[in-house]
């Protein structure tokens, strides 16, 4: 009896439905925006990484972020910052599928690039070669939201942990 593993590898038709897959995932035009895809999340996780860092640095290097209402600010300046990195995401990869002619129009471009990235879904429904982007702007979407979600995260444990300056004085004492 054959584990399904073995029967996966030694079976040619499984072998021929995963070669399809992939090509038609990533296949023809398809690969020019699977490297978009790529492209958009290695700027978002650059982009969030250094949102961090500049967190950090403001919160511990300005008066301003001394204060609970000042680290505040900067932490709502960030959520709008990370929310204009996807808007920036979503515009590229219309503008990416929108050169390739996906749709007739860039609206129908722009609001099927929201639907799938958002994971929401979409009323359009692209020609037949195209069908592989249901898979590759999700994802896309779901790592960036990912990304997006953890530097949130960590900076909210950093606003919430920041010693305040009646703290600070107590240790230098």
């Amino acid at each position: 009896m054959m584990n399904w593993f073995d029967r996966i590898l030694l079976d040619s038709h499984a072998l021929r439905l995963f070669k399809l897959y992939l090509d038609s995932v990533f296949g023809g035009s398809l690969s020019s925006v699977a490297a978009d895809v790529v492209l958009i999340l290695g700027i978002h996780a650059v982009t969030m990484f250094f949102l961090a860092l500049l967190f950090v640095k403001v919160v511990n290097s300005t008066s301003f972020g001394k204060t609970f209402a000042g680290r505040f600010m900067i932490y709502l300046s960030v959520i709008l910052a990370v929310l204009s990195s996807h808007f920036v995401d979503i515009v590229f990869l219309s503008v990416s599928l929108d050169s390739l002619n996906v749709f007739p129009d860039s609206m129908s471009t722009f609001y099927y690039v929201v639907g799938l990235y958002t994971t929401v879904g979409s009323n359009y429904n692209p020609a037949l070669e195209w069908q592989g982007l249901a898979v590759i702007i999700p994802f896309c979407g779901l790592f960036a939201f990912s990304l997006s979600g953890s530097a949130l995260f960590t900076m909210l444990g950093y606003f919430l942990s920041a010693p305040k300056s009646s703290d600070k004085q107590k240790t230098s004492v």
